[in-house]
């Protein structure tokens, strides 16, 4: 696996989903929505529905 430096935020993303997926397991992704640059796209906010544990 690439040190973290060089470890694009586009794989740590899929990363992500492969492991939420095969652990069969939730996955959210948040952060500061001033850092998304408009240029990228339209960002989509949804309401947080956390369940209880």
């Amino acid at each position: 696996m690439p040190e973290a430096a060089d470890f694009p935020i586009i794989f740590a993303i899929g990363y992500g989903v492969l492991i939420a997926g095969e652990t069969r397991r939730p996955l959210c992704l948040t952060g500061d929505r001033t850092a998304w640059d408009d240029e990228w796209g339209r960002l989509v906010e949804r309401e947080a529905r956390l369940k209880p544990h």
